[in-house]
């Protein structure tokens, strides 16, 4: 398994950034390894909403369908995908403080199989994934507005 944490201050408020979030539509706006998230069912944000997802990884282009899988607003929210080699999991937990609000982000893989043996440097990759999808997320949660889509 492989795993990925990063802890991300806004300025905006507890509510305004985890409706934004729970929208995964908005991971276009913020993850540059995401290409294209499409709403497939449900509520832009609530328990059982599925979304599709084309991510980058590497040089390849990969098919996902997210999940919101537990839904606590506006405290917590997951998101997995279950892919052929791997599972995707995405967990945000939000909490306000005296400038705004903040997120802890934690993302993880469990390969299965043949992959899970390349975990080590699958990790590494996965750590330039996710500090460049970090890194947009503090740009985006520390704009003027928070565009929802």
């Amino acid at each position: 398994m492989v795993k990925y944490e990063a802890t991300i201050q806004s300025q905006h408020s507890i509510r305004k950034v985890f409706d934004y979030l729970s929208n995964f539509c908005s991971a276009e706006q913020w993850d540059p390894g995401v290409i294209k998230v499409t709403q497939a069912q449900g509520s832009s944000s609530d328990l059982g909403a599925t979304y599709d997802v084309v991510a980058k990884f590497g040089i390849s282009k990969v098919p996902l369908k997210y999940e919101i899988t537990k839904f606590k607003p506006p405290y917590e929210i997951e998101f997995i995908a279950n892919a052929p080699n791997f599972v995707a999991r995405d967990v945000m937990k939000f909490r306000e403080n005296d400038a705004g609000s903040v997120v802890e982000y934690h993302a993880e893989l469990k390969f299965h199989g043949f992959w899970r043996l390349l975990s080590p440097v699958m990790q590494l990759i996965f750590n330039r994934v996710g500090d460049k999808a970090a890194a947009g997320l503090d740009d985006c949660l520390n704009s003027k507005e928070l565009v929802r889509i």
